[in-house]
């Protein structure tokens, strides 16, 4: 360095590329006079090269990933440059160094370290070791358990009644276009195929990975039907109406009712089909295990039936039920399957939570599963602790019904489980929970329960009727209301909901579409429409302060519309509406 004559410029250092510069013990980061050079210090940067990997087991612990990491090593030298009043210092790349291969002993010993024993495959780790780039390989594999196959009962006869061929002459009566399905005796009904157990597997660390058991789903034999070849195959002993529920297979017949029924007659209670004639009064309760065919009205009165219902001429008042066991079932066994796909996010949620809190250190991360079952239950999760209070009200009003539960012994465990098991979802219960296995488990018992549920119902019993007024109408299969006008009425359908007349007020829901003529009436009290998630609402008219409801999308009609579609928009999941010829 020389110093300047008289008045002139000192020396000015200029840090450039590639290098750290220290004036005086201290970093130069910005162009900086210096008026003494033994105090300036120039570091030239060296990168080593390295050499990593990493193991990782899957979620199931039956793989183990090698992931390997290259970086290669880099070399600067100090530019030279003319002397100048301002310098920029810097330095340029000269070399770079290859990493060292990953030596395969090393993978070998880190496995043995971790007690992994599986299946080890030496030639990918001595590929990935050797290759010098990024990867990620499967070095290690256990044996994946082989799953049971379900006992299975396949039904031979045919179960649903098909349309009556009528000739272009023939007068149609549009109550009557079904007939019944029948069998002789000595006809085959169903096969039971039995099940098939599984074979448990081992993990990567030689454990074994167990299987569960395979359902039974046993043919019990009902009325009218024998079991022959070691109970593999049902046959008919007389002859009538095939019908399977709840795992039994039975054969149905018809009592007839000639006069209305009344208190002079007494409640109907037939395990089998109904046949009415005349009127259903008030008061009065049909209960049949097959099919209620009423050939005139019902006032006030209620109607249960294992398969369909149709009702001639007026419904008003009253609870009509087609295929169910009891009200709501419907709406618990959706809820059930929700809740079902709830707990398995909530696993996912606790596992990936308790990870990033050990990697942050946070003294928390040491504490026990239920805790944080308990913290994203009560943050992220309310919804799941609102319908487990929903399931353990259910499940206690099917303990109640002592003749319900004494039928089968399966169904009853199953009940008194998940009612145990949703008190541990409540309140502090949470915080007894000791891993997070319990999720799964309950999301398996919850799906017990739905399945025998959904066996306790005929997904194809219908509810047709003509006008309807103040009534409470609930079919696991399609409904069709064809009179000129539906008033005030409740509505469930596990499938189609056809509304042939002007509907005003009340609350009306289907599983898959709602085909209506006019909606609403606009000075009325409100008229809601609903149906599950990838369904559709139609109507021809609808009126404003109409709500429309598809899955967990809501809207209200603001105006009068004509021949519109309703839908949801996948990109936005918003309500949209289309017209329809």
């Amino acid at each position: 360095m020389e110093n300047p004559q008289g008045y002139g410029a000192w020396p000015v250092v200029i840090p450039g590329e590639n290098v750290e510069l220290y004036y005086r013990h201290e970093r130069i980061e910005v162009p900086t006079v210096i008026d003494d050079a033994r105090h300036l210090q120039v570091i030239v940067p060296m990168i080593k090269p390295e050499s990593s990997f990493e193991l990782v087991a899957a979620h199931d612990k039956l793989e183990v990933k090698l992931i390997t990491r290259f970086r290669k090593g880099e070399k600067y030298q100090l530019c030279d440059a003319p002397p100048a009043q301002k310098l920029t210092v810097k330095a340029q790349l000269v070399e770079t160094i290859d990493p060292e291969p990953i030596a395969p002993v090393l993978v070998l010993q880190e496995l043995e370290n971790q007690g992994i024993v599986g299946n080890i495959l030496y030639e990918q780790i001595a590929q990935a070791c050797s290759t010098l780039t990024d990867q990620e390989v499967v070095i290690v594999t256990g044996t994946a358990p082989r799953q049971p196959v379900d006992g299975r009962v396949e039904i031979i006869c045919e179960l649903e009644s098909h349309p009556v061929s009528v000739s272009d002459q023939d007068r149609i009566d549009y109550r009557e276009q079904r007939q019944l399905n029948s069998v002789e005796i000595g006809d085959v009904l169903a096969v039971w195929h039995p099940p098939i157990p599984g074979v448990p597997g081992r993990d990567v660390y030689g454990a074994e990975v167990p299987v569960r058991a395979p359902r039974k789903q046993e043919l019990l034999a009902g009325r009218g039907v024998k079991l022959i070849n070691n109970g593999r195959i049902a046959a008919a002993q007389i002859p009538g109406r095939p019908v399977y529920r709840s795992g039994v297979l039975s054969i149905s017949q018809q009592v007839v009712v000639e006069q209305d029924v009344s208190i002079r007659t007494g409640n109907i209670r037939f395990k089998g089909d109904v046949l009415i004639l005349g009127n259903v009064h008030e008061s009065m309760e049909i209960e049949a295990g097959g099919i209620v065919d009423l050939k005139s009205s019902c006032y006030h009165a209620r109607i249960d039936a294992g398969s369909h219902v149709r009702i001639g001429r007026k419904l008003i008042g009253g609870i009509v039920t087609a295929g169910i066991m009891q009200p709501g079932l419907m709406r618990i066994s959706a809820m059930l399957g929700k809740l079902r796909e709830e707990l398995l996010l909530l696993e996912t949620a606790c596992v990936q939570m308790k990870e990033h809190c050990a990697q942050l250190g946070q003294e928390f991360a040491v504490r026990g599963d239920g805790y944080f079952i308990k913290l994203l239950l009560e943050r992220r999760f309310s919804h799941t602790s609102n319908h487990f209070k929903e399931v353990r009200a259910f499940t206690a009003d099917l303990i109640a019904n002592q003749e319900l539960m004494s039928n089968n012994e399966e169904f009853k465990r199953v009940v008194y489980a998940v009612n145990d098991r949703s008190k541990r979802f409540l309140g502090l219960g949470p915080l007894s929970i000791c891993s997070f296995d319990i999720l799964t488990q309950t999301a398996d018992l919850l799906d017990e329960l739905k399945n025998h549920i959904d066996s306790s119902v005929d997904s194809n019993a219908t509810i047709t009727a003509g006008y309807c007024q103040n009534a409470y109408l609930e079919a696991s299969g399609s409904i069709e209301m064809r009179g000129p006008l539906i008033y005030s009425c409740t509505v469930s359908s596990g499938a189609e909901l056809v509304l042939g007349g002007e509907c005003r007020c009340g609350s009306y829901y289907a599983k898959s579409s709602i085909t209506a003529q006019t909606v609403g009436s606009g000075s009325m009290a409100e008229t809601k429409l609903a149906v599950g998630d990838g369904g559709y609402i139609r109507a021809a008219v609808i009126h404003p302060t109409v709500e429309i409801k598809i899955g967990s999308a809501k809207t209200v009609i603001q105006t009068k519309q004509y021949n519109q579609e309703f839908r949801v928009d996948p990109e936005t999941g918003l309500i949209i509406s289309r017209r329809f010829s």
